[in-house]
């Protein structure tokens, strides 16, 4: 059995396991993917492998073989990754920034806000005052949307009426 085919396989192996968890966890969060940067989910896959590559080679090389090594890695990874330890990686890493996520939501809200009529007539820093008062990410991406908008102002800045700079 080649190492090369091993470590391959246990790559693949992480990189679908981490995959599928990690779309649980930004639904979970709120989190739109398009917030984080485009490699997020393949920094964190490339740093588990880095740190756990040589714990599976060193376990598992006595029973590999060309019949059994896809088996034995989805047990390794069974055995090693359990979701807590996923979510616990993806809150760790450094490429999900909660509150850069949070900052760019808020910036997509004032940008809804301030070009959607009639909301549009107050200024910009009255709307940003109002929504940097919101921390939580699913209602903010909900907002983010364009969403609510309604909701979102009559909640939060009822007297936005008298701020009109008509």
């Amino acid at each position: 059995m080649q190492q090369y085919q091993l470590k391959t396989a246990f790559r693949e192996g992480l990189s679908e396991l981490f995959s599928e968890h990690f779309e649980v966890f930004l639904e979970e969060k709120g989190i739109p993917e398009r917030y984080l940067p485009n490699d997020t989910l393949s920094r964190i896959v490339e740093r588990q492998y880095d740190s756990g590559v040589d714990e599976f080679l060193n376990e598992t090389k006595q029973i590999v073989d060309e019949d059994n090594y896809r088996v034995i890695v989805q047990d390794f990874l069974f055995e090693n990754y359990d979701p807590d330890f996923m979510t616990l990686k993806f809150e760790e890493s450094p490429s999900i920034d909660l509150e850069d996520v949070i900052e760019k939501l808020q910036q997509e809200v004032v940008l809804h806000l301030v070009n959607t009529e009639p909301y549009g007539n107050v200024s910009r820093d009255f709307w940003q005052s109002k929504v940097r008062q919101l921390q939580e990410i699913k209602t903010l991406a909900r907002y983010a949307e364009g969403e609510d908008l309604f909701e979102f102002v009559e909640t939060n800045a009822p007297e936005w009426q008298e701020q009109d700079e008509d």
